[in-house]
């Protein structure tokens, strides 16, 4: 499909970006051929714009182009970003207060003591409402008491608000004159530039908790993402790009900025990856079924994707329930950068990330602690001199000096005793996450391994969890996020809370269709270049069309209670095509041998290992563990057990040797 933004036909290139907590990952695509190029460059977290740019930057180098030219050649730009997701598991997202009906302070209207996990408790502060009017609903606040409770949050560090009262979504009288008393009586300067969030426009549904829980999460993450995109497409825009920046959303689909929520992008790097693994099982393999695992710098994710649909609609996020449809997931705040420290005589992994900066202590840019990444190349795991193609010299002098200090010392445990300690810690954290899917009699199901991390993780996990029969890993597995973005169509979603029954419904129906038609015509498309699709949500059970509708279920509109009707506009896009080799006799495998090098591959010592060049591997050839293969921007350790065969399409299957 062309570009839904312009009436071209074709033009060059479409292009993914991801950013993670350490890299920023790209894939560009050429439309005419299918080819693909890579880049990778160091996250930038003072100003993620930076690393936005050097991505587009490297990938205009490689391609020989001028940026203007290469920009003005994109039919889309696609941009995902785990930066929201790390900022809730690292806990360094806004500082919120939060204004809820008096009374309701230490319950938050049953949510438990989970807000405190984003809200200070001392910054939860109660409002008084002084009138009813007629049928009961909120007429007036306090409003003496409110400005002085604002005036508070902001004096103890809230640098955003979020206003939750207790019944809102049927009357938001009280929420918006939170508003407007800021609006009316603060100057810009003061309380005019910190955010205030209407918890009946963060969350269109009734009930309290969920409504309040979704509020707070995307106030949460509001900063660390909106402050930039805008910018980045000013970048865009400054350098020939005529399209606007697509963005990528939790639930796997794309939209331009101004549709894009905060919590929105919870998660969207991994929904990309998992996306993009779920087509590619089925383009390539026939897989009805796939596993994934997606190891960064920060966490990991885990899916299981099959024939249903891989989202679910509430989601639980660190134990608060969140209305935002988001691709189900299993994650751990374990990545490669998570830095490692010993609590009470046991080895911790994470949650806190190196991130690039300062980064792993091995990268040499002021880190001192020790991270997973610095125990994997003290264990020979890593080549020091061939990271990221040699671009980042890594020093293992610093590596060492990291873990003697912080683990080897404190445990009175040899050096790479610890930092196969370390490894195994980290491991068991995978592991953990990896066995909380619903794996139960699952057999011989085949793994998408991808992220810098994934397939240096891989044969220990399939060690351990007998469901995996073989795994797969891509020429491209470091920046598979990137390249699952490449693959997402362009939505549009409105949903409204009701009580079903077949006359609500197509009243509802018919008010979203005019809505999404007067949004879609406004920025530049026609509804008749996608389709709508419908849904219904239940917080405690599925719910189908014939279920409300008299169907063989029994339910009626009385017993399901108020559901959330969901209207999606989807539009196909590009999709890469992946083209099969054409030779069926691969040379000597000899040719893909680099060298020879010491890896510790367990407590008992390190051992000569072959290493071999990934990029030099050929179609038909087959590796047997031990070995490491390599290339410039990603590393798969191969244990003893298990071979590594490339497949017609140049990507690696690892399994079990027989």
């Amino acid at each position: 499909m062309a570009s839904a933004f312009s009436g071209v036909n074709l033009l060059t290139y479409t292009v993914g970006i991801d950013t993670g907590g350490t890299f920023t990952d790209s894939i560009v695509m050429d439309n005419a051929t299918g080819k693909t190029t890579k880049g990778k460059v160091l996250t930038t977290p003072f100003d993620l714009t930076v690393c936005f740019r050097e991505v587009l930057e490297a990938q205009a180098e490689k391609l020989q182009m001028p940026l203007a030219d290469f920009l003005s050649a994109c039919e889309d730009i696609r941009y995902s970003q785990t930066i929201s997701t790390n900022a809730i598991i690292t806990r360094t997202g806004t500082k919120l207060g939060l204004l809820v009906t008096a009374g309701h302070e230490s319950d938050v209207y049953g949510s438990g003591p989970e807000v405190r996990t984003f809200v200070d408790s001392e910054l939860i502060r109660g409002v008084d409402i002084l009138e009813k009017s007629e049928g009961g609903k909120a007429a007036q606040l306090n409003m003496t008491k409110t400005r002085e409770t604002l005036d508070w949050l902001v004096d103890h560090g809230a640098r955003a608000v979020v206003v939750a009262l207790k019944g809102s979504f049927d009357d938001p009288t009280a929420e918006l004159a939170v508003r407007d008393l800021v609006r009316n009586e603060y100057p810009p300067q003061y309380l005019g530039r910190v955010p205030i969030f209407l918890s009946h426009e963060m969350a269109k549904i009734s009930d309290d908790r969920v409504r309040t829980c979704t509020s707070i999460v995307g106030a949460y993450v509001h900063h660390s993402m909106r402050t930039y995109l805008y910018r980045a497409e000013d970048f865009l825009n400054a350098n020939s790009h005529r399209h606007p920046l697509l963005l990528v959303k939790s639930d796997g689909t794309l939209s331009t900025i101004p549709w894009a929520s905060a919590a929105g992008s919870i998660g969207s790097g991994p929904a990309a990856g998992v996306l993009g693994a779920r087509l590619l099982g089925k383009q390539l393999y026939g897989l009805q079924e796939v596993l994934t695992m997606d190891i960064g710098g920060t966490s990991l994710d885990f899916a299981l994707v099959g024939e249903g649909s891989p989202l679910t609609p509430y989601t639980e996020l660190e134990g608060m329930t969140v209305f935002q449809p988001m691709v189900r997931l299993r994650s751990a705040p374990v990545g490669e950068g998570s830095l490692v420290r010993v609590v009470d005589g046991r080895i911790q992994v994470g949650p806190r990330s190196a991130g690039s900066s300062p980064g792993p202590a091995c990268f040499g840019r002021g880190g001192t602690e020790p991270t997973l990444t610095d125990a994997n190349l003290t264990m020979g795991l890593l080549d020091p001199s061939n990271f990221l193609g040699g671009r980042i010299q890594l020093s293992i002098e610093k590596a060492e000096a990291a873990i003697r200090k912080e683990v080897a010392n404190p445990l009175g445990l040899g050096l790479l005793e610890a930092s196969w300690a370390i490894r195994e810690a980290a491991e068991e954290s995978m592991i953990n996450a990896l066995r909380s899917l619903p794996l139960e009699k699952k057999i011989n199901l085949s793994m998408f391994c991808y992220g810098g991390g994934g397939p240096l993780h891989i044969c220990s996990l399939m060690n351990k969890i007998d469901e995996i029969g073989s795994a797969y890993v891509f020429p491209f597995s470091s920046e598979f996020s990137a390249m699952g973005c490449n693959m997402l169509d362009i939505s549009h979603s409105y949903y409204s809370e009701v009580i079903p029954d077949d006359v609500a419904l197509e009243r509802t129906r018919n008010a979203l269709t005019e809505r999404a038609s007067m949004d879609i015509a406004g920025e530049g498309m026609d509804t008749r270049q996608g389709s709508f699709e419908s849904s219904l949500y239940s917080q405690n059970m599925s719910v189908t069309m014939q279920d409300v509708l008299g169907g063989s279920s029994g339910h009626t509109g009385q017993k399901l209670g108020p559901l959330i009707y969901s209207l999606t506009w989807r539009a196909e896009s590009r999709k890469p095509v992946f083209i099969k080799s054409s030779s069926t006799s691969p040379g000597s495998l000899d040719s893909a041998l680099k060298t020879t090098r010491m890896v510790c591959w367990d407590k008992s010592g390190p051992e000569d290992t072959h290493i071999f060049d990934l990029n030099k591997l050929e179609c038909g050839h087959r590796v047997r563990g031990p070995a490491i293969l390599e290339s410039e921007d990603s590393t798969v350790v191969l244990e003893s057990g298990y071979h590594l065969l490339v497949d017609e399409f140049g990507n690696f299957r690892i399994g079990h040797n027989e």
